[in-house]
């Protein structure tokens, strides 16, 4: 889209906000639709699905190309009383049951891929809110997604009248809203960091599979493999060629200057593999060796050594406490001698103290 302005998704939430604000305001004026254009795979519906979660406002899921024809969106046919009457569609019943939510989001997803009659068919529901046999209330907004028609997209070119019912806005892949969503979704810190070293590919036209969506279940399909012949193999099935290789060539460089599990465990002398550990500067290094320290301890004896050399990396100042809690947590879970020797150390009893988890 060249004639609408593009933003980013913190941006564009700013400018849903005050639609909401115009539409829970009884003004007379019929409620506005937002329409979101953008590259497949950034975000857009997820976007609006998380803010409804963090709002607490119900939230309506509606894959429009999937309709091939008008009356899928009108209900289904049911005789009652000796009147035929239509049942309204499941995807209706977030916001027309009951006990719906007082607030909410309606999305239509990816709506110039359906067929010109569905699209012809919901024109009208985009201002009024209602359809045959079911509306809109009040206090919910309907948002639609959509791929740009000059791009290599199986689209319908949607005309001027119809996007003068909408409010339209392009959106575009932002690096840094993207980290903190990840990082709170369970993405490594390492992994969230490499997408930081792409991510001029990841906003190129030019990536035709390197989206944030693809690079996000590449990162769950890979996670516990340590198989560098296997990660390649689901890095060229998920993403692009080129930051495939990328990926390879990252962790490589990564894993050259850490310790193995191991030779940290059984080292005398800690304090260089605890500075290669512990980089202030890079903590995706320490994301990468406490992913691998709990691997190792699910399937290996643990020493009386290993409980020392453990106590003493969690004691260094420098370790970032949320990691240490987390990784705390993981290998007592996996591990009865840790968590025993661990739980009985008056090292840990601040920690206890202020995350409660070691019990």
């Amino acid at each position: 889209m060249n004639d609408i302005p593009t933003k980013t998704p913190t941006e564009i939430i700013e400018m849903f906000e005050h639609i909401v604000r115009i539409n829970n305001t009884d003004n007379g004026l019929p409620r506005i639709s937002l329409c979101v254009w953008g590259m497949h795979g950034i975000g857009k519906t997820a976007m609006f699905e998380q803010y409804a979660k963090e709002k607490d406002w119900g939230f309506a899921y509606l894959a429009l190309a999937e309709g091939e024809e008008i009356g899928d969106l009108i209900g289904k046919p049911e005789i009652k009383d000796g009147y035929t009457i239509n049942i309204p569609p499941d995807f209706t019943e977030p916001f027309m049951s009951s006990n719906r939510k007082k607030e909410g989001i309606f999305l239509i997803d990816d709506f110039n891929r359906a067929d010109y009659r569905v699209l012809n068919g919901i024109m009208q529901l985009l201002i009024r809110y209602k359809f045959k046999g079911w509306e809109i209330p009040d206090r919910w907004h309907i948002v639609l997604t959509a791929n740009p028609e000059d791009a290599d997209y199986s689209v319908n070119t949607i005309d001027d009248a119809y996007k003068t019912r909408m409010c339209n806005v392009g959106m575009v892949f932002d690096y840094h809203t993207w980290k903190n969503w990840a990082l709170n979704n369970g993405i490594k810190s390492h992994m969230v960091n490499f997408v930081g070293q792409i991510e001029g590919e990841v906003k190129s036209k030019s990536a035709k599979l390197t989206t944030p969506r693809s690079l996000v279940n590449f990162f769950k399909t890979i996670e516990g493999i340590n198989s560098t012949s296997l990660i390649k193999t689901f890095a060229l099935s998920y993403i692009d060629e080129i930051p495939a290789k990328q990926y390879i060539e990252y962790i490589s460089d990564m894993t050259n200057v850490l310790p193995t599990v191991e030779e940290f465990l059984t080292a005398d002398d800690l304090d260089t593999h605890i500075n290669n550990i512990i980089d202030e500067s890079d903590l995706s290094k320490l994301d990468t060796f406490c992913d691998k320290l709990t691997e190792y301890v699910k399937v290996s004896e643990i020493t009386e050594k290993n409980i020392t050399n453990l106590q003493k990396l969690f004691s260094v100042d420098t370790f970032p406490k949320d990691i240490m809690y987390a990784t705390l947590e993981n290998l007592m879970k996996e591990n009865e001698k840790i968590k025993e020797n661990i739980v009985n150390t008056s090292i840990f009893e601040t920690i206890n103290n202020d995350q409660k988890l070691f019990v």
